[in-house]
């Protein structure tokens, strides 16, 4: 357990500001993209370094990756987890089951007013087609993320950390 008795010990969650080049490689390679394999790799533990350094910097006490690692959650399942397909959205049933489906509904004129953006790679809807498991790359790039966070937590000296991640709930 994590505790202390002189103050209230600080965190965060959700992912921070990448440093441009990092963006870009993260996203190129998210849309399936052509991009810089090697140069993501040489980078992405540097910018790590950087950003728990900047969170210890500012005062926070369990840090964590900045999520430079994955785009965003969607896409960390897409990339790293198999035992579903990507089906394109129909207006259906699977409308119903988005994360604004009830919200969209009570204040239609808004989201009329307002369409979500749209990724670089496209809307689907995730539908479980068999057991989900990690697949050989997404054990990989977990175990880089890993190793990088690790690296850094040391580097910087940093006691406490985590690795945010996706649960079933989110996907």
């Amino acid at each position: 357990m994590i505790y202390s008795n002189d103050r209230i010990l600080t965190t965060h969650a959700g992912s921070l500001p990448r440093p441009d080049d990092v963006r870009e490689l993260v996203a190129a390679k998210a849309a399936g993209e052509r991009y810089d394999q090697a140069a993501l790799a040489q980078r992405l533990p540097t910018a790590v370094e950087e950003v728990v350094r900047r969170q210890r910097a500012v005062g926070v006490d369990i840090v964590n990756d900045g999520e430079y690692g994955k785009s965003n959650f969607t896409n960390y399942v897409r990339e790293r987890i198999e035992g579903f397909e990507i089906r394109e959205h129909d207006g259906g049933r699977e409308e119903r089951l988005s994360i604004v489906a009830r919200d969209s509904r009570r204040f239609r004129d808004y989201f009329e007013a307002n369409p979500r953006p749209r990724s670089r790679i496209g809307v689907g809807f995730p539908v479980c087609v068999e057991e989900l498991r990690y697949s050989e790359r997404g054990w990989a790039e977990l175990q880089a993320d890993i190793a990088n966070f690790t690296s850094a937590l040391e580097q910087e000296g940093a006691t406490w950390g985590f690795l945010p991640a996706n649960t079933p709930g989110t996907v």
